[in-house]
């Protein structure tokens, strides 16, 4: 269930930043902010595909799949939380 809300989390921050970034590259026609976007898109599709994965597999697996997934998630976590946080700024 935590993996669930994880992936969940992490894909609002992965939505947040591709708005962000999108918006930015429209602005400014940097290859740059196009990569951010891109990049962040990606981290969105993860996310979602992760939420969907662990909800699907849940009664399938063990705590031995879930807690090294949940520990690589909520690293992924507070690096998104810092890079929205850098990009709100």
């Amino acid at each position: 269930m935590v993996d669930i809300v994880l992936a969940t989390v992490g894909s609002v921050f992965a939505l947040a930043l591709f708005v962000f970034y999108s918006r930015l590259a429209r602005e400014r026609t940097s290859r740059f902010t196009l990569g951010l976007a891109v990049f962040s898109l990606m981290f969105l599709i993860q996310n979602l595909a992760a939420a969907l994965f662990y909800f699907r597999f849940a009664s399938t697996y063990s705590a031995d799949v879930a807690l090294p997934l949940m520990a690589l998630h909520t690293m992924e976590l507070v690096g998104m939380g810092a890079m929205l946080w850098l990009a709100s700024q």
